[in-house]
């Protein structure tokens, strides 16, 4: 297995050999000529987006272990030997309420050292969100104080090659009056970097342009795995963009966002969004209600990083 300590010296480490699906979360193929097409494979599961309800609890017990060993299969035969905070790229969704308490705990497990910094927290950066060492484990209280939607994710410098790596999730602020029912889903942009089959951690440091743009952690999943909602039916689309170096413009093809709270915030509404600009490490919901039945592509817009990879669709029923 790759760790670490490897990963860090000499540029970085080759990329191992096509893992089996029982050893990948998640994985999509090119097919033949076509970078945008999926060629699905027995036993593929594509990253769940649909989202679950806050539960009731007002407060949240969080474990998260970090992991040097997370693969990522980004099409066939490319696997990016990622780092991880719960096992997975990206990182459990986290949802809570204002008001509600997180109790969380950070055992590393890598080879390296780690550390956690939430952005919904009001916390000290040098009590809160320190270098944990390996085999260590840390723990922090926090109380949620405003909504959004926000990023999660280690914060060790070089802070952009862990974020580049995997090491990042969302976290959902619910407000205190909650937002009305609908079918809801999780998007999280990032961008994977290599260069001669090795982890490029000298483009990624220089802000050069990445080699995958994708949603939740694998290029064009949702194409023939696409999400699913009903004509007529409120959808709300959880977006955050964990870069960690570029803008995103999310869009919907075919279709205008009714409402946008930016940064996640009902107290930030506008209204009529062709497109939203998204911040590395910037959140926004998006609602839409679709009455006719068929296909609406989800993209960033801008098309260089929706090539590689940042392509998804809604089926309306």
């Amino acid at each position: 297995m790759l760790n670490d300590k490897a990963a860090s010296v000499g540029g970085g480490p080759r990329f191992p050999a096509a893992a089996s699906a029982h050893d990948l979360q998640h994985f999509a193929v090119e097919g033949p000529g076509n970078p945008a097409l999926i060629v699905p494979k027995k036993g593929f599961k594509p990253y769940p987006s649909e989202l679950q309800p806050v539960g009731p609890e007002k407060v949240k017990k969080i474990y998260q272990e970090v992991r040097s060993d997370t693969i990522v299969q980004l099409t066939d035969g490319v696997n990016y030997p990622g780092w991880s905070l719960d096992g997975k790229i990206p990182a459990s969704v986290i949802r809570m309420r204002v008001g509600d308490t997180m109790e969380y705990s950070l055992k590393n497990l890598a080879e390296q050292g780690h550390s956690i910094d939430f952005h919904a927290a009001n916390a000290p950066w040098d009590k809160a969100f320190h270098t944990i060492e390996p085999g260590k484990e840390f723990a922090f209280t926090w109380k949620a104080k405003h909504p959004g939607v926000f990023m999660y994710h280690c914060v060790t410098p070089l802070a952009v090659q862990h974020v580049a790596n995997g090491m990042y999730g969302m976290s959902i602020i619910e407000p205190e009056e909650p937002l009305p029912p609908a079918r809801e889903f999780s998007l999280v942009q990032s961008e994977f970097y290599f260069k001669n089959n090795e982890i490029d951690y000298d483009g990624i440091a220089a802000g050069n342009s990445p080699d995958y743009v994708v949603f939740n952690g694998t290029a064009n999943q949702y194409q023939d795995y696409p999400l699913v909602a009903k004509a007529g039916e409120l959808v709300r689309f959880y977006f955050l963009n964990v870069g960690p170096n570029m803008w995103s413009g999310f869009h919907m093809i075919g279709g205008v966002f009714d409402k946008v709270y930016l940064e996640g915030n009902p107290r930030n509404v506008t209204y009529g969004h062709q497109v939203v600009s998204v911040a590395p490490s910037g959140g926004v919901i998006c609602e839409v209600t679709l009455d006719e039945p068929g296909l609406y592509p989800l993209v960033t817009h801008c098309f260089a990083h929706a090539s590689k990879g940042a392509v998804g669709i809604l089926k309306i029923v």
